[in-house]
């Protein structure tokens, strides 16, 4: 008998390409992403990360709503990518002063309606083919349009789930190998 490994690859359900009413259900704060650093080359830098997730007005076979998601690097500088979607969500440009005193992004975003346009992107990794639907574009929600966002009744935000047991079992480990916590 062979045994053999390979892989399978999930198959997730996306949303057309389009542009659809959606809210903001939750942030997440990713592992931190390194950078090599510009004025140092051989320097890298480990860089925050920050996730949007939105639910779209567009039902998955099961009857759920579709969720999409954007991440970036956590910087507010006038021409990064975060503060430019910030930007383009709110409708308009956010001050330098502004920008100084910080944007509190959870009280910014939960719950905030708008309106984003989804396009899908191929992506083929070891010779497997995944197809991603994210968020091209966002705007602020025309008037008119509340009554078609979806609900966040009965979303938990992922902050709030309970953990798994692999999940606290991995950031025991962390805390272990962070700290002087030898388990023996």
């Amino acid at each position: 008998m062979s045994l053999i490994a390979k892989v399978e690859p999930k198959v997730y359900e996306n949303p057309e390409e389009g542009t659809y009413p959606a809210i903001c259900c939750d942030l997440e704060e990713p592992e931190p992403k390194e950078f090599q650093n510009r004025k140092n080359p051989k320097q890298m830098d480990l860089v925050p990360q920050v996730r949007y997730l939105f639910l779209i007005n567009a039902l998955m076979k099961d009857g759920r709503p579709f969720m999409v998601r954007r991440q970036f690097s956590n910087s507010f500088y006038p021409n990064s990518g975060h503060r430019i979607f910030i930007d383009a969500w709110k409708g308009k440009t956010t001050s330098d002063e502004d920008a100084a005193k910080g944007i509190n992004l959870e009280q910014f975003a939960i719950g905030r309606p708008c309106l984003v346009t989804v396009e899908h992107k191929v992506v083929i990794t070891n010779g497997v083919k995944k197809t991603y639907a994210n968020i091209k574009t966002i705007m602020p929600l025309p008037k008119g349009m509340e009554a078609q966002v979806p609900s966040l009744d009965g979303y938990v935000r992922m902050k709030d789930r309970e953990k798994r047991p692999d999940q606290v079992l991995a950031e025991q480990a962390k805390q272990m190998m962070d700290g002087d916590q030898v388990p023996f």
